[in-house]
């Protein structure tokens, strides 16, 4: 199978040819993409160094049986994005980014008895991001290298008590990043993170609910570095987070549904240590050692409408959030980029 597209906003082709095979409960797939784009043209004319190479590769493998699954997938990404800039404030600017994105995803689900099923995947990804200041440069500016590995278990198990059916799992994540370059932005650091959680439905009628909740501990371990004036340092946050939902069925196609969710976000190295200039974002950004965990509180109420002619749904939602992270200018750091910094204040999303 292949496909051949052409965009003529940036005079640029895109092809696919994808490769499939099945037989006896056994699949394969193997596909290849590649895209270039030229300069993006607007009404008043073209914006120079908006060019974007793209290449993918995608293979997979898996066996179906009638009591077990189990799946490989393994991909590649590289790409070459250029980097627009302001033509007044900076004239013949020729920066441009690589990047390159590897992901390895084994993945296994079997029956436990009748009606419970357990499901477990391991995932590895790299990702390598290298800013280059010119065209013709021979080193990157500032490089970005990141591997993670993570997992998770899910028991999907039968009705219990109250409830209809559920799912109980456990997820564990392993991210190390290694700065590269000539550049420094933010320091090499660790992450780690492990949770716990349940998602449980009721049933009652012209009722339906469902029941989440989850704990999650995450440590963030930086190295010393004497470009940022930075020692070596940790820090650990906990946080218990949840949801809720209900539905009610007033007709056959028709439903009033409704939910409340509790959510955070521990701020990351790059909000708490960045201190450069970040090629990728024609910025200086600065972060704030001082930040505290980012919490949210979210609610929607809406009228759902599942018809074999029509579907649609008209909700409202209100998202409250205590201590929000952002990026805010606080001066102009030369002639042909910004300064931002981290910071935090109340936000409230609503629509």
């Amino acid at each position: 199978r292949s496909t051949l597209a052409y965009n003529t906003n940036v005079m640029g082709p895109d092809g696919t040819l994808r490769l499939d095979a099945a037989r006896s409960g056994w699949g394969a797939r193997l596909a290849a993409t590649g895209r270039l784009t030229g300069d993006m043209r607007a009404p008043r004319g073209v914006l120079r160094n908006t060019e974007n190479e793209t290449g993918h590769l995608d293979a997979a493998v898996g066996f179906t049986g009638a009591r077990r699954r189990i799946s490989l997938r393994a991909s590649e990404r590289r790409e070459r994005i250029e980097i627009f800039d302001d033509p007044v404030a900076a004239p013949g600017y020729t920066g441009y980014q690589r990047l390159t994105t590897r992901r390895g995803t084994l993945e296994v689900e079997s029956a436990l008895g009748a009606r419970d099923r357990l499901q477990a995947q391991l995932g590895l990804e790299q990702n390598f991001r290298r800013e280059y200041d010119a065209a013709d440069a021979a080193d990157g500016a500032l490089g970005l290298l990141i591997n993670t590995a993570s997992g998770f278990v899910h028991l999907h198990h039968r009705p219990v008590g109250p409830f209809s059916g559920g799912t109980i799992g456990i997820f564990a994540l392993d991210s190390r990043f290694e700065k590269r370059g000539t550049e420094t932005l933010i320091p090499n650091s660790r992450s780690q993170n492990v949770a716990l959680y349940a998602l449980e439905h009721v049933e009652r009628g012209r009722w339906r609910g469902t029941l989440g909740a989850r704990w999650d501990r995450r440590d963030l371990a930086v190295e010393d570095d004497a470009v940022l004036g930075l020692s070596a340092q940790s820090q650990r946050h906990d946080a218990v987070t949840g949801s809720a939902g209900l539905s009610y069925r007033m007709t056959e196609w028709s439903s009033l549904v409704a939910s409340v969710g509790r959510g955070f976000r521990a701020p990351a190295a790059p909000d708490l240590f960045a201190n450069g200039f970040h090629e990728g974002t024609r910025a200086y950004e600065r972060g704030n050692p001082n930040l505290r965990v980012e919490s949210s509180l979210n609610t929607d109420l809406g009228l759902r409408i599942e018809h074999s002619r029509v579907t649609g749904e008209l909700s409202l939602f209100r998202n409250a959030i205590d201590d929000f992270i952002y990026l805010r200018p606080f001066g102009t750091g030369g002639a042909a980029f910004d300064s931002l910094e981290v910071v935090q204040g109340n936000a409230v999303l609503r629509g």
